[in-house]
């Protein structure tokens, strides 16, 4: 697979869709009422993203850090 250099702004455009993203998650969980795996299920069905165990994970750690920008996240 190659890999393209699109630029938005400046900035690559798979960076701009992650940071979305994780926005979009950090939303989510600060805002159900009961973050579990099958709200993380849902949300990674609307994000696209394969694996739900890392949005649960991604939403617990907003919760947690309570942040409103996921340019500060590191994700390990």
């Amino acid at each position: 697979m190659e890999s393209t250099n699109a630029k938005v702004s400046g900035l690559d455009k798979g960076h701009v869709a992650l940071e979305k993203d994780l926005e979009f998650i950090s939303g989510v969980a600060k805002n159900h009422r009961h973050w579990n795996l099958s709200a993380a299920k849902t949300v990674a069905a609307l994000i696209g993203w394969p694996c739900a165990e890392k949005v649960l994970q991604l939403g617990r750690k907003a919760i947690k850090a309570n942040k409103t920008s996921a340019r500060n996240w590191d994700i390990n």
